[in-house]
């Protein structure tokens, strides 16, 4: 019998897939989507519903399946941002912007607005884990090719990096920023 939660009941089918953070667990989870591909839509309301840690390991599944199927994300493009802006939890923001990076792409968003605000804040940010700052640069990073507008910002940004940072996004920023002025 399933668990009852505060935010939402875990499915039974869901037990064994979100029982813990092993990677042999979560391509369970993969195997899952495969065979019956509605099960996606299910683990990605729980990315969103369910308390922590099978949040996290909702998205996980999401974004390995991903892995086999790019486009798989692309029908929850748009509403994503939305979705990931009030998550305080590190792992559901980086496995769902890592999607975009790696698989689906800011190119898809019909309007990244709130998406590439919410990169730049979060690019920015001490306080958020080095793998949503990662991705966030690395999305701003596509998206200056999109909207050569942003490119100013983009560099002043990666400037304070440079100079401010002292984890590995530094040297990331500073390659970055070396390509724009070849």
């Amino acid at each position: 019998m399933a668990k009852r939660t505060k935010k939402a009941q875990i499915p039974e089918i869901f037990t064994e897939v979100l029982a813990d953070s092993l990677r042999a667990t979560a391509d369970k989870g993969v195997l899952l989507i495969q065979q019956d591909v509605s099960i996606f839509e299910l683990l990605y309301k729980l990315s969103f519903s369910a308390p922590y840690p099978y949040c996290m390991r909702s998205a996980r599944i999401l974004q390995l399946y991903c892995e086999k199927d790019h486009r798989a994300f692309d029908p929850y493009l748009q509403e994503i941002a939305e979705k990931i802006k009030d998550s305080k939890i590190g792992g559901i923001k980086r496995n769902f912007l890592k999607i975009i990076h790696e698989f689906s792409g800011i190119e898809n968003i019909e309007d990244p607005g709130l998406l590439v605000d919410l990169c730049f804040k979060w690019m920015m940010s001490q306080h958020e884990d080095l793998g949503v700052r990662y991705y966030s640069l690395e999305i701003l990073n596509k998206m200056m090719k999109l909207e050569p507008l942003l490119k100013n910002e983009f560099l002043v940004n990666l400037e304070i990096l440079i100079k401010a940072d002292n984890t590995s996004m530094k040297d990331r920023a500073l390659i970055i920023y070396r390509s724009f002025l070849k």
